[in-house]
């Protein structure tokens, strides 16, 4: 007496379950590589949004300085000697754990050179004094 193995319903039993896992198995990989994909674009479009918002608070705050440069120097006849100067008495908040501000000031009555440089960026071009 043979084993069920050994039987031709056996053995097309034995292949149909096999055709099952490897469908079961397929259609787990698809899920994941699926799955994997999305989170990726999701994560990608995250770093984005992020990354131009940014760059817009780096703008403001130096649309922030460079207009409370301009306010002082038509108030007071000059410009500010530094950015403390602002922060101080124009009321200009900096986030100095986030941004460096280079403020250059070639003389009292020329615009100064503002520049907002996120903090720790790497190989900028800019060489602070």
């Amino acid at each position: 007496m043979g084993s069920i193995i050994d039987s031709e319903e056996g053995k097309a039993y034995l292949k149909s379950r096999v055709r099952q896992q490897n469908r079961l198995i397929r259609s787990i990989a698809v899920s994941f590589a699926a799955f994997a994909l999305v989170a990726g674009v999701f994560v990608y479009v995250i770093s984005g949004i992020s990354g131009g918002a940014d760059n817009r608070e780096m703008q403001y705050l130096t649309d922030a300085v460079n207009r409370a440069a301009v306010s002082c120097y038509a108030i007071e006849g000059r410009y500010p000697p530094n950015v403390d100067y602002i922060t101080q008495h124009y009321g200009v908040v900096v986030d100095s754990a986030r941004y460096v501000v280079s403020y250059q000031l070639f003389a009292s009555n020329i615009p100064p050179n503002v520049q907002v440089i996120e903090n720790g960026a790497e190989n900028t071009g800019v060489t602070l004094p």
